[in-house]
């Protein structure tokens, strides 16, 4: 898929887990030799031949450089983009900075988003929203969660996508964003709304609604998403993987 580019966000700090190390590095079990959690994510984008990626990374974290480099031992081609800047409290300005970031690579293109920390399941989930998204600037691939408040909550009619709730205390919403691809517009929408300091992704994303771009939903068949964000969500990731050896 020459006409898409998979985009990486690895540029946050990652501190609840307290690693000494970048918590996308974290060694999935079930291996014959490390693997890191993040090679994962380039794993679906190739697995749906998305071979060039960028990685969004930040000075302060080169493991990621160093272990993916150039990404011709895994089959694709990895370029990087660097964030450096971070809020007065020292935390990243968020996700939506991240991805703009990286727009001069990412303009003009169609782009595969996948987070780094993250064991999304089966392995043809891109598969699946390319071969559904038709003319779509939004594609949301969706996955069942029972931890709502963790997640972004997405309220469709059908495949329409009505509006997105990110980490609700309380709602009957049971299906969440894990994966995305959308067109350049979506790119061109996201800009726009950085210059206007949008507060977050969800507000990027209910923008683009109410502007009446396209936006759908697609439920990833058989889907899994499993978060590596605390040490308890670390265990039922690895519990999980391991049963699929099994």
């Amino acid at each position: 898929m020459r006409d898409i580019i998979g985009v990486i966000p690895a540029a946050g700090q990652g501190m609840r887990l307290g690693l000494p190390f970048p918590k996308e590095l974290w060694p999935l079990p079930g291996q014959k030799k490390y693997v890191p959690v993040a090679f994962r994510s380039v794993e679906v984008l190739r697995a749906a031949n998305i071979t060039r990626i960028a990685i969004i990374t930040s000075p302060i974290k080169p493991a990621i450089m160093n272990y993916f480099g150039d990404g011709s031992r895994f089959g694709v081609e990895i370029i990087y983009a660097c964030q450096e800047v971070f809020s007065e409290k020292g935390k990243s300005p968020g996700l939506s900075r991240a991805i703009d970031c990286a727009y001069p690579i990412l303009e003009s293109r169609r782009v595969a988003f996948v987070m780094p920390d993250t064991y999304v399941y089966p392995k043809d989930c891109f598969r699946q929203l390319i071969d559904g998204a038709g003319n779509a600037d939004l594609v949301l691939g969706l996955f069942l969660t029972d931890k709502p408040h963790k997640f972004g909550m997405v309220k469709t009619h059908g495949s329409i996508v009505l509006e997105i709730i990110d980490k609700p205390t309380k709602t009957d919403l049971r299906l969440m964003w894990g994966i995305m691809l959308w067109s350049s517009r979506f790119s061109d929408h996201l800009r726009a709304c950085m210059k206007d300091n949008a507060p977050d992704f969800a507000t990027v994303m209910n923008r683009a609604i109410t502007k009446n771009m396209s936006v759908r939903a697609i439920e990833i068949v058989g889907g899994k998403y499993l978060d590596f964000g605390t040490y308890e969500d670390v265990l039922i990731a690895e519990e999980f993987i391991k049963s699929l050896e099994e």
